[in-house]
């Protein structure tokens, strides 16, 4: 018997809410990331969430999608963002009109 291995189509990045399944706006910023305006992504751990602007939930990422998206953020993060706040595990950055949550 063979087995065969099928590819997950490119494009699994979320058009809407899981949770309350409202359409998550589009950024215009991320090439990697088209949706959201709220991102949070642990680089370390490679997880990467759309926090839903109406809901407040944290919607994660298929898993196809993260690596460039994560390197793309950590770009914009070191190149472009203002820090707002930060403690030892969480940073909160504003990189116009994104809002990035780095955490670790």
């Amino acid at each position: 018997m063979t087995m065969t291995t099928v590819q997950a189509p490119r494009g699994l990045m979320f058009t809407r809410c899981l949770f309350c399944h409202k359409p998550l706006p589009e950024n215009g910023q991320l090439a990697h990331m088209p949706r959201g305006r709220r991102i949070a992504y642990d680089p370390l751990q490679g997880r990467l969430w759309v926090v839903c602007e109406s809901f407040n939930r944290w919607n994660l990422c298929p898993l196809e999608e993260r690596e460039a998206a994560l390197y793309e953020l950590e770009r914009i993060a070191r190149d472009h963002a203002k820090l707002l706040t930060q403690t030892s595990n969480i940073t909160l950055l504003s990189a116009s009109p994104l809002t990035l949550i780095r955490i670790g």
